[in-house]
């Protein structure tokens, strides 16, 4: 490889660092000061824009307007939702899934927001749910150690090189069985102490989740009107104005529904009242219905608000008080209580919703001059709550974040550590037939710094030195910066290199075993046909 090659690669190579780092520096997690969190769609409630088992990262942002998709934390269903905005009140934040047809029970302020929607992948997270099993960290650690073995192995080869050029080296199975052995044996321990950890820990155990149950209103007012200028049909309909002088009183109804996804059984009484205040904190109750029972997730009931009356009333307490004749306000407050059973669980609920009128010399109307959507769910009032259910749940084990059942740790674990023990028993028998003979041994410790020579006459100019160790030859090849050359004979294995018209030497008597037989007739492993190699001395 020339010069301009190795520049252009190590250009390459910088700048991957930095567009790595800068895109670690992105997607830094918010739970380690970063602005970025993730969510895993678990339901089909934001279809068809986002599909179940996708993988959203989301970021934190200066501004939340209606239309974002935001991830927040649930205080109701104790875990992250991620759906869209619909409305703000306020602080509050309104949410709705795109599927749903009903809005969030919970009202998030801002510093319960997660993030907006950054990253969509599809089906990101069922492959990080898979990267969270036990059998996705250990299989990750046991590729991490491979890879550190092979990287090692690598800058091992590279320093040996570096040393003498364009010298062929072979392979070397004993190191390769070695570190085999080693990453097989880290997996199973691994595996074991998971093992000891997960028996350690129950299967089941308590968990609370909420159920959450919505009660629903319905207000209503109708009245019978003489044909006239004033109102254009029969009767009189919710949302009209009544005009004291045609219509002396109004039916008024109120209709309840409890609604639950859960089995429930319920019971309750529902009644209803009129509230008659004005500005001067003056307050009188009047009963238009009294408390009645009902059996189910329905009740209704009817009165009659006597307008002429309640004038009448106001103007006496005008005249008795001294205070100005004003406008008044006209409340209706049912009051609906209810017992019973949900999921087994003891439910015990109250709905009480408000619905206002302004009253004057003239008319009776209703109190809220805003758009109609407010005077539509004046009408309509809808309550959301929740009762807590106690139930036996599959226990979990987590680690950095991540959980698993018990039932699964233990599994996996119990198949990972059986699988890597075989592995590491096999490598064990191979390293040993290997590692039969101090030949095995010396190319355990210095095989990063052997070259395969073939038996080869030396040249009569090289004088030879024989050295008693291998310890000897390694420190004076040292001081020669040279490799140590390898040539296995008949009788043994020669380690020996050339320096300063010299070939030092050390001679191993070894007898040939199965292996040594099978690399000496492999042709990749004899090496380079070069003169280096010297002959056992009679």
């Amino acid at each position: 490889m020339g010069r301009q090659q190795r520049r252009l690669l190590k250009a390459a190579g910088v700048i991957l660092v930095i567009a790595g780092l800068a895109v670690v520096a992105m997607l830094w997690p918010a739970r380690l000061g970063g602005s970025v969190s993730y969510a895993t769609t678990g339901g089909s409630s934001m279809e068809p824009v986002i599909h179940q088992g996708d993988l959203v990262l989301v970021r934190h942002s200066s501004s939340y307007k209606v239309g974002d998709v935001v991830a927040y934390r649930s205080r109701v269903l104790d875990t992250t939702v991620l759906h869209r905005i619909v409305a703000r009140r306020g602080a509050q934040y309104i949410f709705k899934g795109d599927k749903n047809g009903w809005l969030d029970a919970d009202h998030p302020t801002r510093r319960d927001l997660l993030g907006k929607e950054w990253i969509r992948i599809p089906d990101g997270g069922r492959a990080l749910a898979w990267f969270r099993t036990p059998g996705g960290w250990v299989i990750g650690v046991a590729l991490l150690l491979l890879i550190t073995s092979f990287a090692v192995n690598e800058r091992n080869r590279k320093r040996s090189l570096s040393l003498i050029a364009n010298e062929s080296r072979r392979p070397h199975p004993t190191r390769a069985w070695l570190a085999a052995a080693a990453v097989c044996a880290a997996v199973t321990l691994t595996s074991l102490a998971t093992i000891g950890v997960a028996f350690a820990r129950p299967l089941t155990g308590p968990a609370a989740r909420p159920l959450t149950y919505s009660q629903h209103g319905r207000f209503t007012y109708s009245a019978p009107v003489p044909p006239g200028p004033v109102y254009s049909g029969s009767s009189l309909a919710t949302g009209d104005p009544v005009f004291l002088q045609v219509v002396p009183s109004v039916t008024v109804a109120f209709e309840y529904q409890f609604v639950a996804a859960a089995p429930r059984a319920s019971t309750g009484t529902i009644e209803l009242a009129a509230q008659v205040s004005n500005a001067s904190g003056w307050r009188r109750t009047i009963q238009l219905a009294p408390p009645s029972p009902f059996t189910g997730d329905h009740a209704s009931l009817e009165a009659v608000l006597d307008t002429v009356a309640i004038r009448r009333l106001v103007t006496d307490v005008a005249t008795a008080t001294g205070i100005p004749d004003a406008v008044s306000t006209v409340t209706l407050v049912p009051t609906v209580h209810i017992a019973g059973t949900l999921a087994a669980h003891k439910l015990k609920a109250v709905f009480s919703p408000r619905l206002s009128f302004s009253l004057d010399r003239t008319q009776l109307r209703l109190a809220q001059s805003a758009p109609a959507r407010t005077a539509n769910a004046a009408l309509n009032p809808t309550s959301t709550a929740h009762v807590r259910q106690i139930s036996t749940v599959p226990r979990s084990l987590h680690l950095a974040g991540r959980g698993a059942t018990v039932r699964d740790v233990r599994t996996t674990a119990v198949v990972v550590a059986s699988t890597f023990g075989l592995l590491t028993i096999g490598c064990l028998v191979a390293l040993r037939r290997r590692w039969n003979g101090a030949s095995s041994r010396i190319e355990l410790r210095l095989g990063h710094r052997l070259v395969p020579a073939a038996p080869h006459q030396p040249q009569a100019k090289n004088g030879v030195v024989d050295v008693t160790r291998i310890e000897d030859l390694v420190r004076l090849a040292d001081q020669h910066g040279c490799l140590i050359l390898h040539a296995q004979t008949d009788h043994g294995h020669v380690y020996l290199f050339h320096a300063d018209r010299l070939s030092y030497r050390y001679v191993l008597d070894e007898p040939p075993t199965r292996e040594n037989e099978r690399q000496a007739r492999n042709p990749s492993y004899r090496g380079a046909q070069v003169n280096t190699a010297v002959p056992r001395p009679a």
